[in-house]
C-alpha cells in the first residue's frame, strides 16, 4: 500500500481518485476496511479538498457501510480531537449499509452535524 498517500502527498487528485475508487483500496473499503484505516486517516490530515471528496465517496462511506460501530467510535474520537480534516471528509458523506440501520442512523446524523458545524467554523472554507 502506500501508493494513494504518496498520491495524496504530491497532490495528484487524478490519481487519488483512481486509487480510491479502482484499486486495492476501494476493495479493503469493503473488505477489510479496519487494514487500511491508518493510512486512509493519515491522507485525510494532509489531503487537499478534492483529494478529500474522493476519500469521502469511496473509502470513508463504504468504511461505515460495513464497520459502522467501530468507525462510528473512530470518527467521534477524531471530532473530539478539533480534527477539521475529518470533520471536512466526514461532511460530505451519505448514508449507506450499516449507517442506515435504525440503531446506527442517529449517531451518523449527530456525527455529521458536529462534522458540518466544525467546518463552517474553519476559516478559509
Amino acid at each position: 500500500m502506500g501508493h494513494l498517500l504518496d498520491a495524496v502527498a504530491a497532490g495528484d487528485d487524478e490519481r487519488v481518485w483512481f486509487l480510491c475508487a479502482n484499486d486495492t483500496y476501494g476493495e479493503n473499503a469493503y473488505t477489510s476496511p479496519r487494514a487500511i484505516w491508518g493510512e486512509v486517516l493519515d491522507c485525510i490530515n494532509i489531503a487537499n479538498d478534492e483529494a478529500l471528496g474522493a476519500i469521502s465517496v469511496c473509502l470513508l462511506e463504504h468504511m461505515l457501510e460495513t464497520d459502522f460501530a467501530y468507525f462510528a467510535a473512530e470518527l467521534s474520537r477524531e471530532l473530539n480531537a478539533g480534527n477539521a480534516k475529518v470533520a471536512g471528509c466526514l461532511s460530505t458523506c451519505s448514508k449507506f449499509g450499516e449507517s442506515l440501520y435504525p440503531k446506527n442512523s442517529p449517531l451518523f446524523d449527530q456525527l455529521k452535524d458536529k462534522a458540518r458545524s466544525m467546518t463552517v467554523s474553519q476559516p478559509g472554507r
